[in-house]
């Protein structure tokens, strides 16, 4: 267990130390107690991408072990934040028919960057990029799957996400900590993430340090609850128990 840090800009590492150590029992202990995802189970399923998603950022964001890299970092961890989110609206059955809307949520999504492509090159018939194959998605999907927007959204002309809820209104049906975590840290990570220069002007190398400590623990903040959201979905009760110490 980590000591409780006095200074963020001191105790960056350390951070990095539980997140690793976390990583490391996800990979040996609850990944090898599940190690295929459920593809006949599309609420499990949904579960186990968005906890595989988790784990793949996680594992990319320990590799940046320098403050130098604090950008890449809070882009991480405020990825983190929105998959748990995700994730804790799944388990707590707050949205009504949630893995259905995940689902034709997914669709939608595909459906429209095929008709992004295909407006693309009828725009620039000349241009390399093709769109055949968006073409052929669109013919025999979109009646389908727009039959499905509007019987799960009915009267949005545009949706932003499954639930039918921004960033906000999902933070607050699901309550603390991630009320906490979503005032201490998401606005000012999103300077980072987006156009423009907010956050950087006058910053120094110690700012920096703040910065990749303040990901570290958002990250493993998020990616702690994720493990024990997982464990449950999956009934692996054995494993709850056996949770690294971590400092939170």
């Amino acid at each position: 267990m980590s000591p409780p840090p006095a200074r963020l800009d001191e105790n960056w590492s350390d951070w990095l130390d539980d997140l690793r150590e976390l990583l490391k029992f996800d990979r040996n202990r609850i990944a090898t107690a599940v190690p295929s995802w459920p593809n006949e189970d599309q609420r499990a399923g949904c579960v186990y991408w968005l906890y595989g998603r988790m784990g793949v950022n996680v594992n990319s964001l320990v590799s940046l072990d320098h403050p130098i890299h604090f950008q890449a970092s809070v882009m991480l961890a405020r990825s983190l934040f929105e998959l748990v989110v995700d994730l804790k609206l799944l388990n707590a059955g707050i949205i009504e028919n949630a893995v259905e809307k995940i689902v034709a949520f997914n669709r939608i999504e595909l459906l429209r960057a095929a008709e992004k492509i295909v407006r693309f090159t009828e725009k620039f018939p000349e241009a390399s990029l093709k769109s055949e194959i968006q073409k052929k998605l669109i013919q025999e999907s979109k009646a389908e799957w727009s039959k499905q927007k509007g019987q799960y959204w009915p009267g949005r002309s545009r949706v932003n996400h499954w639930s039918g809820y921004d960033l906000t209104e999902r933070v607050e049906k699901v309550g603390l900590p991630f009320e906490e975590w979503h005032a201490r840290y998401y606005a000012e990570f999103s300077w980072y993430t987006h156009a423009g220069i907010m956050g950087l002007p006058g910053t120094s190398t110690d700012l920096w340090k703040v910065r990749q400590a303040q990901a570290f623990h958002l990250a493993l903040a998020c990616y702690n609850e994720a493990l024990r959201i997982f464990v449950q979905e999956f009934r692996l009760p054995a494993l709850r128990g056996e949770f690294p110490d971590v400092w939170l």
